[in-house]
């Protein structure tokens, strides 16, 4: 796609991918020190786009904060994700602490930025992906538990996060 981009366009300073998916093509081309405008019909990633690609600036240490508090919560809200999903896609345990973190990032976001707000968002989402019990998809899941590891939103995924988003706002200025 690049080869094919450069060829036929030349002095382009802003690209649309209307179709953001996975944000691999936006982020392509974002190196290239171009302005992104992402969309797509999933308002996860719309959140996941606002973390990587957004320009609002964030509070690391609030972030880090926040962190801690989802990972130290469990048995928070009204336990929707823990009753649907539990020993399905997530073990009871996992499900909880992610449905207990999500609903208390929402029931927090006036704490945040909307920048701050999409990152927690993120983290809760690519945190979840790693206890999951599926195979990369969720329209099924193992009938057979393989995966058993908790849920812990380690700083570690954090700082990988805000990482890229600092080396992506150096390379484009």
């Amino acid at each position: 796609m690049q080869k094919v981009v450069h060829k036929h366009t030349r002095k382009v300073k802003t690209v649309a991918d209307i179709f953001g998916g996975t944000g691999v093509v936006a982020d392509m081309f974002a190196k290239e020190g171009k302005q992104v405008i992402v969309n797509d019909i999933l308002h996860s990633n719309y959140l996941i786009y606002q973390t990587f690609f957004g320009n609002e600036a964030f509070n690391v240490k609030l972030i880090g904060k926040a962190l801690k508090r989802i990972n130290d919560i469990q048995g928070y809200g009204d336990e929707y994700l823990k009753k649907v999903y539990g020993n399905k896609y997530f073990s009871l345990d996992n499900a909880d602490k992610i449905g207990s973190a999500r609903q208390w990032v929402e029931d927090n976001k006036n704490i945040f930025n909307d920048r701050e707000y999409a990152i927690l968002v993120t983290s809760i989402i690519y945190g979840s992906d790693k206890v999951s019990n599926t195979v990369g998809h969720y329209d099924a899941y193992r009938k057979k538990w393989i995966l058993l590891q908790k849920y812990h939103l380690k700083c570690r995924l954090f700082i990988i996060i805000v990482v890229v988003v600092y080396l992506k706002k150096m390379q484009i200025s």
